[in-house]
């Protein structure tokens, strides 16, 4: 599996979902039942920050939506998008059961100022 690079703009205040599934090289999707994905908000990309402890927002999903499909879901609330000011990177990494490591996903993450912010 290869590190896809996307950009993801999200707007503030409001909630954000993100659904990703895994696909091998032959686009056959890949049960991820014991996997544990990490994703991961910073404002820079290099910090030398080993247990994330500066990260804007951690997040450790192991409750997949369909599992056996390789699909797993990660969100942001409308309080965390709130909170966020100003650009970021992220990424995704997962762990298989055996311990190994993958990156998955990485890119930049900018949180949109609405015009609008009243709902009713």
């Amino acid at each position: 599996m290869s590190i896809q690079i996307k950009n993801y703009e999200a707007s503030k205040g409001q909630d954000w979902p993100l659904q990703i599934t895994f696909k091998d090289a032959s686009k056959v999707a890949i049960d991820i039942t014991d996997y544990t994905i990490f994703f991961t908000i910073k404002k820079k990309k290099y910090i030398d920050d080993i247990n994330d402890d500066n990260a804007a927002i951690v997040k450790t999903i192991t409750d997949h939506t369909t599992p056996l499909e390789g699909i797993t879901d990660i969100s942001l609330s409308a309080e965390e998008t709130e909170a966020l000011k100003g650009p970021y990177c992220y990424d995704v990494k997962y762990k298989k059961a055996n311990g190994k490591k993958f990156y998955i996903m990485k890119g930049s993450f900018s949180i949109l100022k609405n015009s609008t912010r009243r709902i009713s």
